[in-house]
């Protein structure tokens, strides 16, 4: 009887499935080995999930068969294919999906990686001084051509030599380097930081073990998970440090540099292709010893991953919201879990989750309660915005105006913080009435007076301020800029101090991250006297002229239906308060509210963080809101808005009834149209130990939507617009 042998791939498409190929005679794969196939007249890379034999008799006549071995890639590794298949499962996400955010340009490796060398002929030829370098370094032996290059051998003179045949040149199979060594220079600890950063170190051959590094704002937190780096690179592994913003990166990278010696992998949307081609090549041969980057940093071929960090564990940023939907932290949890390594979670502000399981001891609680250099924290005023009388169109009241302008006597950094982009959130025309809204979505269009055009910051619209009214054709004069957005607060400062260094920063000033680092380098050498910005200098930042921080409405993100509202609210204010007197002087804080004696603004200004958190718990608990249930959303997008219409009424008949779940909606969601999508959603909650992802999926199964209606479903979601 002749037998068949099967290799079950996953392949890098949007489908939850495995496909059979056969093995064909003389190819040996093992399970985690890249190949090549033919699927559906398309020529793509696949990994090989699972290995089978079957009697020919029992094979499809259709089986195709394997084309290539990719036998110079390491094969994925069976704990990362744990992960994937487990992230899938959990997520509610076609494995397709997870395996391409796993291996992204993939086809870009499927040959081994060649470089341009260089050999000498002769050298009777007529010398020069640049000519006479390049022989005498070839003399010893061909060199790579990026090796003569570093040498100060320009291009146009190795061109000349090969015309004249001098030399010539190979291409060779790039070897793979090993790890440049660390040239250490580390800080001298405080006695706490050491306690710490030994915990961590001990932790490295015990397996999974999570760890919530819980410090104060400038306490030191990331000399701590340096020092565990440390060791894990000496060990010969992998370290992945996640970060929630690409702005953080370079700031980050520079500082790693000088504690290691080694450059880290940057790993980001911002990188270039040819980057991550060549950034995913160091990662897969083990070159790459420190890879820095953003949530999907999580999902590499990491063939040595022996630490995983996660700053600022508490960001909402970590959370994935297109295509496949998973949040961060929580996968890092899994793959660490998996793996069996440790990972550390790092934040001033844990998320009430984290917070929760460390009360609950699940995880290990490592607290630093002091700055480092007996830095103290800054003083919070709670400016009463009821009581101020602030002329038309001004936003800074007096106590911060004043403030301000004593640190712009004592050559002082202040920062004024509105976490609204633009100059202003809504432009509407005085004689009729006509507000300006977004075509393709639920959204005013916000005015951006810096380039003078309209701008929909959720689908990227951009049109210019048009001259007459559209609807009533009134001039351009009769427009009136209502509400506040940074730029309209720079505008105002530059009135209020007209000799002051204004520096603005958000993600529509400096949308580059070389750019946002030039800004950030010059404030921290006090080229600056105030900064405007955004949540972007919430985290992360050292400041070290920063005395002053003003917050201008510290009650906007705790508005609305958002069930962690208040605590992201808290967390953003805490971490601003942070940002003020790390070196100098002790900083002050001056937060503009209309709420002045609620429970979190009185928590905020005594530092009592865990007393809010407490009194957090206690109203999810009453909610029975997550930590102490679990979340599950369907949304139902698409178009024409008559078909989302019949497929909610279809998810409605078709409700699932389990005992313990509750099914909220269909609701139209708070952003009801979005790039031209209409959209419904439905909330299901269930116990804490309930698994909503069959139900859901049980449930989807039973509907049947045209290709213009999508279901997505959102396990364990932030974001409820």
């Amino acid at each position: 009887m002749t037998i068949v042998r099967l290799a079950r791939l996953c392949l890098p498409v949007v489908v939850d499935r495995l496909f059979d190929y056969e093995i064909p005679e003389g190819m040996n794969l093992d399970l985690g080995a890249f190949v090549q196939v033919n699927f559906a007249g398309r020529i793509m890379w696949g990994v090989v999930w699972e290995l089978a034999t079957i009697p020919r008799a029992e094979a499809h006549p259709k089986l195709k068969p394997i084309i290539t071995h990719y036998a110079h890639l390491p094969p994925l590794t069976a704990s990362l294919r744990h992960f994937l298949t487990t992230c899938a499962h959990y997520n509610c996400t076609p494995l397709g999906m997870m395996l391409k955010s796993s291996c992204p340009h993939m086809d870009a490796q499927q040959t081994e990686p060649t470089e341009r060398w260089i050999c000498l002929v002769h050298r009777d030829i007529p010398a020069s001084t640049a000519r006479t370098k390049l022989f005498d370094l070839l003399h010893e032996g061909s060199k790579p051509y990026s090796d003569v290059r570093e040498a100060g051998i320009s291009s146009a003179v190795v061109r000349s030599l090969e015309a004249l045949g001098a030399i010539r040149y190979e291409e060779r199979t790039r070897t793979t380097l090993p790890p440049p060594p660390l040239c250490v220079h580390a800080p001298t600890l405080t006695h706490a930081q050491r306690e710490a950063a030994d915990r961590l170190i001990a932790a490295q051959n015990e397996g999974y073990q999570c760890f919530m590094l819980d410090g104060a704002t400038g306490s030191g937190k990331t000399e701590v998970f340096f020092e565990a780096t440390e060791a894990v690179i000496r060990a010969g592994k992998q370290v992945v440090l996640l970060l929630p913003e690409i702005a953080l990166s370079l700031g980050i990278q520079q500082r790693a540099v000088q504690r290691f010696g080694i450059e880290p992998v940057l790993w980001h949307s911002s990188q270039t292709q040819s980057h991550r081609i060549r950034d995913l090549r160091r990662i897969l041969s083990g070159e790459a010893q420190l890879i820095i980057g953003a949530r999907s940093a999580l999902f590499l071929p990491y063939p040595h991953l022996g630490l995983i960090v996660i700053d600022e564990e508490h960001e909402s940023s970590y959370k994935q919201e297109d295509g496949a939907h998973y949040h961060g932290r929580d996968m890092g949890l899994l793959r660490a879990r998996i793996e069996g390594i440790p990972i550390i979670l790092a934040s001033a502000t844990p998320s009430l989750e984290t917070w929760h399981h460390c009360q609950e001891q699940r995880y290990h609680s490592i607290v630093l309660e002091r700055r480092a250099e007996q830095a103290l924290l800054p003083i919070i005023h709670r400016v009463d915005m009821r009581k101020e009388s602030l002329p038309k169109q001004r936003w800074i009241s007096t106590p911060l105006q004043n403030a301000i302008q004593r640190g712009l006597a004592a050559n002082t950094q202040s920062l004024l913080f509105l976490n609204r982009r633009g100059y202003a959130p809504l432009t509407l025309c005085r004689s009729c009435g006509h507000r300006y809204e977004c075509p393709s979505c639920s959204a005013w269009l916000v005015y951006h007076a810096q380039h003078q055009h309209l701008l929909c910051h959720h689908c990227g619209l951009t049109t210019p301020l048009p001259p007459t009214c559209p609807s009533c054709g009134a001039s351009h004069e009769q427009l009136s800029m209502v509400g506040v957005g940074i730029e309209r607060i720079a505008e105002e400062a530059r009135i209020l101090f007209p000799t002051a260094r204004l520096c603005v920063l958000s993600g529509d000033s400096h949308d580059k991250t070389h750019e946002m680092q030039i800004a950030l380098d010059s404030m921290q050498r006090n080229e600056v006297d105030i900064i405007i910005g955004t949540q972007l200098l919430a985290k992360g930042h050292h400041f070290p002229y920063l005395a002053c921080v003003g917050v201008i409405d510290g009650d906007s993100t705790a508005m609305g239906s958002d069930v962690r509202a208040m605590e992201k609210t808290y967390q953003l204010l805490h971490q601003l308060a942070g940002r003020a007197g790390r070196e100098q002087v002790q900083g002050e804080v001056y937060i503009q509210t209309y709420q002045p004696e609620s429970p979190m603004m009185n928590a905020l200004c005594s530092w009592d963080r865990d007393r809010f958190m407490r009194l957090e718990c206690e109203e999810r608990r009453k909610a029975s809101m997550p930590p102490y249930s679990r979340l599950a959303s369907l949304i139902i997008e698409g178009r024409p808005e008559e078909e989302v219409l019949r497929i909610v009424k279809e998810a409605q008949k078709n409700l699932p009834h389990v005992e313990g779940v509750h099914v909220f909606g269909p609701a139209p969601a708070p952003l009801y149209k979005l790039r031209n999508n209409y959209r419904y959603r439905f909330l299901l909650v269930g116990g804490k130990r309930t698994a909503l992802q069959p139900i859901i999926k049980a449930w989807c199964a039973a509907m049947n939507p045209p290709k213009t209606v999508q279901l997505r479903i959102d396990i364990d979601p932030i974001s409820f617009v």
